[in-house]
Parts: structure tokens; C-alpha cells; sequence
């Protein structure tokens, strides 16, 4: 900033104080030492939110902050803005950048009256944006004046001076592919793709590579379902993605990181040359756990998906599980294995298909088997159920009801117990799923202690 827009701009905020404690000096706003703590309590709410709004760049959260008022200004490096222009600026801005972090070094609050507070803060500031690129302000100064109105505090004036530095995009080979993959890839993220048409794209990093399973669901109904295994190729320093639909169409693509929140991908076969590939997907992270997926075709773009990931929270929430019961049932298949007492052990071995699961089980005393039976689930799409028939041998068949009530816990009831609370139910057998490959399951019943027994997954290469 040049010496007489500096002058211009410390004048201007001098006549801004002298003329607004002018205003107030004619009425009683003596203010006393506790209301000098609520005061600045109060101011300094606005001041966070003001600061986690722009650390967001979520314009809505910073904006609410700032007096519609005509006599509203703001000063940057020289700069000076009302209302209107101020927030068309900020709107903009932000729509370009990821995030920023502030760091505070110094802050003072002054108390001038009950309605009107001063606050100035030294900080510095990094700004990082969808391109790539960071711009760093170290120093910043802000300046911004407070006034009450009714019940709530806004900035009628604000000055901000920074001393910038761009920071350019890091070169894609400086990144670590792998770190940025296991990062930003894995879980289950969801995006509406059509109307009442969602896609889901579940994924798991298992030590060597990427596993996921994706599929379109509309009306209840899953289709275009695939199976994917994302590798990395230490010669083009990118990860290739294999796919194959349930259909038996198949394609492959070549993924990479080319700024750490940007992911590009191309199909394999333009993996030496992308610039000329004729279709091309993009992917924008604004947050950890949600991205903008922009799809081009012969470089106009045809479509944007925003796209989120489901944290564990929301996984286990039991309003998640009602619409996963059959994802979250793959989980459990496979062959398994359980002591029940000395000498005696059950084995398991579920089948899993979309819609329903078989278990077929024995039940050994030192290398006999001395029971043996088969439950058969399908599963119910009006209750998100399982309805199962349980038949062996040495007992009568029964019907029984089966459901998850998080992503890794199952209960089963008998379906004469459908209309009873939990407590009033003769059985009740609940499943937890502790590991990939271990079960805990404990039986409850009405006139014993409840019974619990580990199983383990047996036969896993």
C-alpha cells in the first residue's frame, strides 16, 4: 500500500471513532465492569462466527454477521465497498477456495458504550483454493467496528490490510498418491445422480489395493452394480482402476491426485497423454467428506455430481441401517467357526445373495456332528427385514425375524415375539461384528443367563 493510501485509510478510521463515540457521547452509555465482560462475551460470539465462516469459506455463515446498512463499509488494501459490492465479492471468493486458517497473534476489544465496540487483531492467514494454488497473508490487520441493534451485534465498518504471498499449486509429482488415496477414497459416499436415483460408492482399503462395490438405486431397486479394485502403478505414479458391472461390461481408468484436493481420471488408454482424452471426470474436494464430481466429454462438461461421504456416526445410526440391511449383510458371509463348550464347536456357512441369506450349521462333540440345520432368509423390502424359517432335525421349524440395527450389529427374534418389546421376548440373538473376522453372538433367553460365544471366520486366505 502506498504512504498516502495508508494516511487516507488510518483518516478515514479516526474520523469513523471521533464521529461515532460523538453520536453515542449524548446519551447514557456508561458501561460497568460487568457489563464490560458481557459485552465483549458477546461481541466476541460474532467475531468466531465471522472467522469459522470464512475458515469454511461458507459464505452464509460469514455473511450473517456483517449490518445491511447503508452506511456499511468495508476497506481492503486501499479498496473500499458497501454492503452489496462487500458480499458480491466475498460470494465469489469463496466459491474459488477450499478453505483458510487463521492464526491469531494478537486481539484487543475495546469497549466505547453499550452499542458500540471496537475490535483489532493482528493474524496471519492461509487461503487454499480448488486449483491448487494457496495465497498466504502474513501479516494481516483487522480493524472492524461493532454495533448493537436490539439484541444482536453487526459490523458496520471493517478494514483489513494483508501482506500476500501465492504459494503455487504443488506439482502432482511431489505428491504422495498413496497417503492421498487411502485418505480421500475409502467409505461409503452417496450422491444423487437423477431424480429419486442414488449412487453409492463403497470402499475399502485392504493393505494392497482398493476394493469397492458401487450401484444406482432408484425406487428401492439397485441396478448397474459393479465391483472395482483400484491398484497403484509405481511406473506412471497412478492408480488404476478395473471394473466390471454385473452385466459383464467392463472398463478401466487412470487415477491421480494432481493438487491435494483435486483428483483427475481418464480411461486407461489415454493414462500416457489425459490432455487429449475425449472423456475425463474431475474431482474437487471442498471437505474431507464431500467433493464435486464434474464430468466432461470432449472438454465441455456435461454434468456435476455433488457427492458426500457417510461418516461411521451416520453408518450406525439406526435410520441409516433400515435402508443398507442387505449391503451391510455381506459382511457376514463366508464360513465361521465357534466354541460352545468343551470338545464342541458350530460351524457356519452363510450364502449371501442380494435379496436373501442361507445358513447351513452343524454342531460337533469331538469330530461327530451331533445337530445339523438350515435357516433361510429373505429379505423384505415394506419392513427392511429379514423373515427366516429355521429347520433342523431335532427340533421343529420355527420363523424367526432377523435386521441389523447398526452397520455391524444384528438382532433376531422369533416371529411370534414381532409384536413384543425386547424384554418381553422369549429369544432374542444379537450379533456384533467386532472385526472383519470375528463375531460375538449372545443369546438371551427368558429363563437363563444370557449366553455368549465368539466365532471366527475360518477358511480366509
Amino acid at each position: 500500500m502506498k504512504p498516502k493510501e495508508i494516511i487516507r485509510n488510518l483518516f478515514l478510521i479516526w474520523a469513523l471513532i471521533t464521529s461515532t463515540s460523538f453520536c453515542y457521547a449524548s446519551t447514557n452509555g456508561s458501561v460497568s465492569g460487568k457489563e464490560i465482560d458481557k459485552i465483549k462475551t458477546e461481541v466476541k460470539d460474532v467475531v468466531n462466527t465471522l472467522i469459522t465462516g470464512c475458515e469454511q469459506a461458507n459464505f452464509d455463515i460469514a455473511a450473517a454477521v456483517f449490518d445491511n446498512s447503508p452506511d456499511f463499509r468495508y476497506i481492503c488494501n486501499g479498496n473500499i465497498f458497501g454492503y452489496d459490492d462487500m458480499l458480491k465479492g466475498v460470494n465469489s471468493m469463496f466459491k474459488t477456495m477450499i478453505d483458510q486458517k487463521y492464526t491469531f497473534l494478537d486481539e484487543k476489544y475495546t469497549i466505547m458504550d453499550k452499542w458500540t465496540v471496537l475490535y483489532t487483531a493482528k493474524a496471519q492467514c492461509t487461503m487454499n483454493f480448488k486449483d491448487g494454488h494457496s495465497t498466504v497473508s502474513d501479516p494481516e490487520a483487522m480493524f472492524m467496528l461493532f454495533k448493537k441493534a436490539g439484541d444482536k451485534w453487526k459490523i458496520i465498518y471493517a478494514v483489513e490490510s494483508t501482506i500476500d504471498k501465492t504459494i503455487e499449486k504443488k506439482n502432482a509429482e511431489n505428491l504422495n498418491q498413496i497417503e492421498l488415496f487411502k485418505q480421500r477414497i475409502t467409505g461409503v459416499w452417496k450422491c444423487e445422480t437423477g431424480k429419486d436415483t442414488i449412487f453409492t460408492w463403497d470402499c475399502k482399503d485392504n493393505g494392497n489395493a482398493f476394493e469397492a462395490d458401487s450401484w444406482y438405486e432408484s425406487n428401492g431397486k439397485r441396478f448397474w452394480k459393479s465391483k472395482s479394485v483400484i491398484v497403484y502403478d509405481k511406473n506412471s505414479d497412478k492408480y488404476i482402476w478395473t471394473r466390471v458391472f454385473n452385466k459383464g461390461y467392463t472398463d478401466a481408468y487412470a487415477w491421480w491426485f494432481t493438487s491435494p484436493n483435486v483428483l483427475e481420471s481418464v480411461p486407461i488408454s489415454n493414462i500416457t497423454n489425459p490432455s487429449s482424452a475425449y472423456f475425463r471426470m474431475r474431482f474437487e474436494y471442498l471437505s474431507p467428506n464431500s467433493l464435486k464430481q464434474i464430468v466432461t466429454v470432449n472438454n465441455k462438461v456435461v454434468d456435476i455430481f455433488n457427492t458426500h461421504r457417510i461418516d461411521i456416526e451416520e453408518q450406525n445410526d439406526p435410520s441409516f441401517a433400515a435402508t443398507n440391511q442387505r449391503e451391510f449383510l455381506k459382511q457376514f458371509s463366508g464360513s465361521w467357526k465357534g466354541e460352545l463348550g468343551k470338545d464342541t464347536f458350530e460351524i457356519w456357512n452363510n450364502k449371501i445373495t442380494d435379496n436373501s441369506l442361507e445358513i447351513n450349521y452343524k454342531d460337533i462333540t469331538k469330530g461327530k456332528v451331533v445337530s445339523e440345520g438350515r435357516t433361510f432368509f429373505i429379505y423384505d423390502r415394506d419392513t427392511h427385514k429379514f423373515i427366516g424359517s429355521k429347520i433342523s432335525k431335532m427340533k421343529d421349524p420355527y420363523s424367526v425375524i432377523m435386521w441389523f440395527t447398526s452397520k455391524n450389529t444384528v438382532e433376531i427374534i422369533k416371529f411370534k415375539d414381532v409384536n413384543n418389546t425386547p424384554e418381553n421376548c422369549s429369544v432374542r440373538v444379537l450379533f456384533d461384528l467386532k472385526a472383519p473376522n470375528k463375531i460375538v453372538r449372545t443369546i438371551i433367553s427368558e429363563d437363563s443367563s444370557p449366553l455368549v460365544t465368539n466365532y471366527n471366520r475360518i477358511n480366509v486366505k
